[in-house]
């Protein structure tokens, strides 16, 4: 059991210290890129790449702050302690593209569907400040939170705001 909670808890950490990594490449490779420009005194690519290096600080600060919940959070230890709980479960979730009714299956734990749709999740995010868009959580605690995240993040992504698909849990 103990295996088990240690594996969940690492999948979670392990996949926000992955996404801050590469955000801090992001960041160090833009600046590199700002500071060039700034020699050769080009300032409209010096302007655009403000609003990256704008992006990529506050996309760093917040998976800096997701790590610090992920490794202090008390709320996940209970979890992961609740016996046979939500983190060793298997369940299967559903996506359904509604244009050509395809379906597709993930199949797994709590943590390993949310390592698996992660940049599902990752991508509504990033649209979840725009006017008339939901709040995305980047860790839910039950599956029907994932699923119902899920739902919320392609709809943000999505440029009318209504996705062309939806995830269920199967039963």
């Amino acid at each position: 059991m103990t295996d088990t909670k240690m594996t969940n808890l690492e999948i979670i950490t392990k996949r926000i210290e992955r996404e801050l990594a590469e955000a801090k490449s992001n960041l160090a490779i833009a600046q590199l890129d700002y500071d060039t420009f700034e020699e050769e005194g080009d300032h409209e690519a010096m302007a655009e790449l403000r609003q990256e290096i704008s992006e990529l600080v506050k996309l760093v600060e917040e998976l800096e702050e997701e790590l610090a919940v992920a490794n202090d959070n008390d709320d996940l230890d209970d979890i992961l302690n609740e016996g046979p709980s939500i983190m060793t479960k298997v369940y299967t979730i559903k996506h359904t593209r509604m244009s050509t009714g395809a379906e597709r299956t993930q199949t797994g734990t709590l943590a390993e569907l949310i390592d698996a749709y992660s940049y599902t999740l990752k991508s509504g995010k990033a649209y979840e400040r725009e006017r008339g868009n939901a709040k995305i959580n980047m860790s839910p605690k039950t599956v029907e939170s994932l699923v119902t995240n899920l739902n919320r993040a392609i709809n943000n992504s999505s440029s009318l705001g209504s996705a062309n698909g939806f995830y269920e849990l199967v039963v």
